[in-house]
């Protein structure tokens, strides 16, 4: 019978953890040092837009919802979906997001205060909090938690997650 060694609290996973720490915290170092940081696109963060029935969209999470590679926010995510949802809604959108943000720094950062009704929210999280070295269990109850407060603050009919992309494809992160 295969043990687990990684099992958490099992004492082998405390070990591994002291015997490659230094040198994960060396990686992680070397690939911050070397992985080009693109800037945030320019372009609205907010609007309204479109004809037809009114569809409040709210765009959170991280640097692909904050549209980091694209030249401006009409080529970004948020940009997509106002090209594709205008067609046939009257759009009033937001987008809160940042560059290298986790989930725990959207929980900081979102302003409580915002209590504005959406019906659609869209989440973009995970590199960061993968990076990060967040416990997927961590990760699942950060989740809920944010899930829970957007519930609460907003009344939305649907949240939607993009999937967090393929990171055993990321060239610049070490296997």
């Amino acid at each position: 019978m295969p043990i687990d060694i990684v099992a958490r609290g099992h004492w082998s996973h405390w070990l591994l953890t002291a015997v490659l720490g230094p040198l994960l915290l060396l990686q992680g170092r070397h690939v911050r040092r070397i992985t080009p940081r693109l800037p945030e696109p320019s372009g609205e963060r907010s609007g309204v837009t479109g004809s037809g029935p009114t569809l409040r969209l709210l765009i959170l999470g991280d640097s692909a919802a904050a549209g980091v590679g694209a030249a401006t926010q009409e080529e970004a995510l948020s940009g997509q979906l106002m090209l594709n949802l205008t067609k046939d809604y009257r759009l009033h959108w937001k987008l809160h997001a940042g560059s290298g943000w986790s989930t725990t720094d959207l929980l900081r950062d979102y302003p409580a205060a915002d209590r504005e009704p959406y019906d659609v929210i869209v989440l973009s999280l995970g590199v960061n909090d993968v990076t990060g070295n967040c416990p997927a269990e961590a990760w699942l109850r950060l989740q809920e938690t944010l899930s829970e407060q957007l519930l609460a603050a907003h009344s939305p009919r649907r949240v939607l997650w993009t999937g967090v992309p393929p990171m055993q494809q990321f060239p610049a992160l070490p296997q």
